[in-house]
């Protein structure tokens, strides 16, 4: 007998009119891909080329042969989740809902080692067919509930084989943003996917999001509550998973930004940025520098409506601020915008500096960084790397923020100190480090979750800086 399994994800949190859609279990565990299994493709990104989707609307139906669990094979038109032989019917709807489909499909695995087609291919490929309903091919309908789309999976987030998923196009109504989601949610599971909690990303059960796209975040797993996960931690990455899967993809677009308060000129004491950002994939962190150093960071909000605002640390000196503020998606692309203000008058000696600091032209400036990745420092402008991370032992060096396994991208002769899924510090390989997850402060990073008090239309942020030395009163 077949096992089905809800494969478990992540979320943070939900929006308030979202409800859960019970559509039952939607994968079944066949295990991972052998080789000289049909559809063997091992398991990871083959860097020949990317894997292939092939998005099917069944034109003419298409025809299934039920097989043993292993047998699945999307050349040979064998599934083992068929219970039947059968020929699925066709997409009920038009070229208009299913050219919409199709783009939205590629545009969410646009990042992604995924090519997405909708004409047959001729050579290895998974296969998602799109159309008729669950009992076409043998399957019930849960109680209570309608099967929406169910998939193949290893069962253990691993990539799976060229495999069938299916779409049952016909028990949706003619939404094609929702048929993206089932698709782009069936399919991960065929890429390792669990299930998450989280309503702005596709391996969700929560409907009525608008797009959704594979977020840069650790959640939690669950259908209808937070619980933790399976595989590869507590929490899943789904961005993170499909990276070390299947490989990169393409480079999307950054967010658009720009600053609406203040203008360029005088400003009071203690004054606000209100920025206008937004990404159709979600701005994940805005980040803010002044004289081109980083003061602060602020996580971003899905689909929200702008502006942020942004209050800078109060020991932020005074005089002439050439201000940037930058903005960043989940996938690391990032846009800026600036503008130049005059708090008090322009410094014409370092008593309103910070230590360390120069004043030039009316600014307080740092000198230029010079201090190479892994040596000690005393403040993160000193550091190449633009961070000076403590470490567990409280040891400060130059370094950079890592995210633990699965992805860990730290240069040769270092290693990430977080644990699994978890945001730390590229430590020394044999250094005082340790292997355990975290690091004491690190600002500037970009990994805060998605948090954030809205008032009245707008997001306010608090945010906070480690204390320097030497610092002037305002």
């Amino acid at each position: 007998m077949r096992t089905a399994v809800l494969a478990v994800a992540a979320t943070l949190a939900t929006t308030a009119s979202a409800a859960p859609l019970d559509r039952g279990d939607d994968t079944v565990v066949i295990g991972r891909p052998q080789p000289g299994d049909l559809g063997f493709r091992g398991t990871r990104h083959d860097a020949t080329g990317p894997d292939v989707l092939y998005v099917n609307r069944c034109v003419g139906g298409c025809p299934l042969t039920p097989g043993d669990r292993g047998s699945d094979s999307s050349r040979d038109d064998i599934s083992s989740i068929a219970q039947i032989q059968a020929t699925v019917p066709a997409f009920p709807y038009g070229d208009a809902t299913w050219n919409t489909i199709v783009d939205c499909v590629r545009d969410v695995y646009k990042p992604y080692g995924v090519e997405v087609v909708s004409e047959a291919p001729t050579g290895r490929h998974v296969e998602m067919i799109v159309g008729g309903r669950a009992t076409d091919i043998g399957l019930s309908q849960p109680p209570g509930g309608t099967l929406l789309g169910i998939a193949p999976s290893t069962g253990d987030c691993s990539l799976g084989g060229y495999w069938i998923a299916f779409t049952f196009a016909a028990s949706h109504a003619n939404d094609p943003i929702e048929l993206c989601a089932t698709i782009a949610h069936e399919a991960g599971h065929v890429f390792g996917l669990e299930h998450v909690f989280e309503c702005s990303d596709p391996m969700t059960y929560i409907t009525d999001c608008g797009t959704k796209y594979f977020r840069n975040l650790n959640m939690p797993c669950g259908t209808d509550a937070a619980v933790s996960c399976r595989c590869p931690g507590a929490t899943s990455n789904t961005h993170s998973i499909l990276l070390h899967n299947v490989g990169r993809g393409v480079d999307v677009p950054p967010p658009q930004v720009s600053i609406a308060v203040p203008a360029a000129g005088p400003v009071q004491p203690g004054f606000s940025l209100f920025v206008n950002a937004t990404d159709p994939r979600g701005v994940h962190d805005l980040e803010v520098l002044v004289n081109g150093w980083s003061w602060l960071t602020a996580p971003g909000v899905w689909q929200k409506a702008s502006p942020y605002r942004l209050d800078l640390p109060a020991e932020v000196p005074p005089g002439v601020m050439d201000i940037e503020v930058r903005a960043c998606g989940d996938t690391g692309a990032c846009a800026s915008a600036t503008v130049t203000v005059t708090e008090g008058a322009p410094c014409v000696d370092t008593s309103l500096c910070l230590e360390g600091q120069t004043c030039d032209a009316g600014r307080c400036l740092w000198a230029p960084a010079s201090i190479e990745q892994g040596a000690a420092c005393a403040f993160d402008e000193a550091c190449l790397t633009g961070l000076c991370g403590e470490l567990g032992d409280g040891q400060r060096i130059c370094t950079v923020a890592c995210q633990g396994p699965p992805n860990d991208f730290c240069p040769d002769g270092f290693a990430c100190n977080a644990g699994t899924g978890e945001f730390g510090l590229c430590a020394p390989i044999g250094g005082a480090a340790g292997d355990e997850g975290g690091c004491c402060q690190v600002d500037r990073d970009g990994s805060a979750p998605l948090a954030s008090l809205a008032l009245g239309g707008l997001v306010a942020l608090a945010l906070r800086r480690r204390p320097r030395r030497g610092l002037a009163a305002r």
